[in-house]
């Protein structure tokens, strides 16, 4: 209290303007729901990108070993690489380590298949499958066909390409 001339009087507390804890919460909430869905929309466009990516890996990839197959129908007879190659054999056909690392992969994220199963790569995973005529892995020269496998990260579909030459 202050005490002007004798009387009494209150103190006056003169509010300032601004927002209250609720109105600020409420804001608060809203941007938070907006940076959620922001989020899980962009999140979609960069798994498209990356399964883009993907398959265009595979097709440079699936080039590569048909032109390795007509330089081998040159030299020893039409053939695939077998089951005995390695990542690192498969990333020398291919030539550019780019090309085999899957999207986000440092490193060849390529996978040679040791069984003529169907295959279930991971996202991160490209898998060479060569195979005899029967349809089993091939393990020796010749080898007259392959599947590639890899895994689309937006749908989690495995997609298959098989060589062009079918014998």
């Amino acid at each position: 209290m202050i005490k002007v001339n004798g009387s009494h009087l209150a103190y006056r507390h003169n509010l300032e303007p601004g927002f209250t804890i609720v109105e600020l919460m409420v804001v608060v909430i809203v941007l938070t729901i907006l940076l959620v869905v922001v989020g899980r929309s962009s999140y979609g466009y960069q798994a498209s990108s990356r399964d883009r990516e993907r398959a265009n890996d595979i097709d440079a990839i699936s080039r590569s070993l048909e032109q390795y197959y007509r330089t081998q129908s040159v030299a020893t007879g039409a053939t695939y690489p077998s089951s005995t190659i390695t990542p690192a054999g498969i990333a020398s056909i291919v030539g550019d380590v780019d090309i085999v690392a899957a999207p986000d992969e440092p490193t060849n994220s390529v996978v040679v298949a040791t069984s003529g199963a169907t295959q279930t790569p991971t996202v991160s995973q490209y898998l060479y499958q060569p195979l005899n005529v029967n349809g089993t892995i091939c393990t020796a020269s010749p080898c007259p066909r392959y599947k590639l496998y890899f895994r689309l990260e937006e749908s989690s579909e495995i997609v298959t390409i098989n060589s062009l030459r079918q014998q």
